[in-house]
């Protein structure tokens, strides 16, 4: 089960962190490597595919722009990306996929004061 949490300070910054397994990581990457760059609902379609664990986080939109930016809002995101790092967060995600270790990317430009982790397999879930 992927898990999309959004934490405070979180490794020293307020944080979205995608996390789950192998299968779950190969999700996301689908869905970025297929995606055309409309705005889409990101949660919405992720969940359309697999069921979700979500932990302070209601939805986010996802869409191309001409730069890289990440909002936060009472459980809400806005991620805007470039074609090229939609191209770049795709190859972060093919490395995590190619290793058999665990390990995580930080997908976001790193402008925003909100970073974007995705993490395979160090974070289990939680007791549910």
């Amino acid at each position: 089960m992927l898990q999309i949490r959004y934490h405070l300070k979180f490794k020293g910054s307020d944080t979205l962190l995608f996390a789950g397994s192998r299968d779950d990581i190969d999700l996301l990457h689908s869905f970025f490597l297929g995606w055309k760059g409309e705005e889409v609902e990101l949660v919405q379609r992720l969940q359309a595919r697999e069921k979700l664990y979500l932990a302070s986080v209601a939805a986010s939109r996802l869409q191309h722009g001409s730069k890289d930016s990440f909002t936060w809002q009472r459980d809400n995101g806005t991620w805007v990306i470039t074609a090229g790092s939609q191209q770049q967060i795709i190859g972060l995600l093919e490395g995590l996929l190619e290793s058999n270790d665990e390990g995580h990317q930080y997908l976001d430009s790193g402008e925003s004061p909100i970073q974007i982790i995705v993490a395979k397999d160090e974070y289990p879930l939680p007791e549910l």
